[in-house]
């Protein structure tokens, strides 16, 4: 089956997606235009090629920073010599959800790697040193850390994977990231 990412607009179907929880599905439905117009947020969705209106999955990417002394030593034993800022910037992705009907077949894996490109891509533009995620569960920490991602110390369901981590370990469809 083919899937396509864009970004998310009023042809979308937001009303018949159903992730089983109800905070995101709100989110989706009634907050991330908000989110869009005010520049917090972009929402990217995951759309079956043939049903480009039924949203498949999504995400959202915004900028943000964490201090640099938060970081895991993974990331912070190399950059620490060479960095001078008490903070650092990160992309942010801020939510990520996949429709019931979809879940357990690879779609959550497959948005995340979309959501690495872009900020891979980003970061060929603008400075970024890391991806973060917020884990909502034990078991989301468990996926995240499956694709490089570490804990932060002082804070497990925060977890950061550096932009150089993503530049050397990803490809999507044979091409690197």
């Amino acid at each position: 089956m083919c899937y396509k990412f864009r970004l998310l607009d009023k042809t979308a179907d937001r009303k018949g997606f159903d992730c089983g929880d109800d905070k995101l599905n709100r989110y989706l439905r009634e907050i991330v235009s908000q989110d869009e117009k005010r520049g917090l947020a972009k929402c990217y969705i995951c759309c079956k090629e043939n049903e480009p209106y039924r949203i498949v999955g999504f995400f959202t990417l915004s900028s943000s920073c964490v201090y640099r002394e938060m970081l895991p030593d993974e990331i912070n034993k190399i950059k620490k010599k060479h960095i001078a800022y008490d903070s650092v910037p990160v992309i942010l992705i801020g939510r990520l959800a996949v429709d019931t009907e979809y879940q357990g077949k690879g779609i959550g894996i497959l948005i995340l790697i979309h959501a690495l490109k872009i900020a891979s891509e980003i970061s060929r533009k603008v400075g970024v040193l890391a991806v973060m995620v917020d884990a909502k569960s034990n078991e989301v920490v468990e996926f995240y850390k499956r694709f490089g991602f570490e804990s932060l110390p002082e804070n497990p369901k925060r977890l950061v994977v550096s932009i150089k981590y993503i530049n050397e370990n990803f490809t999507v469809g044979g091409v690197d990231i």
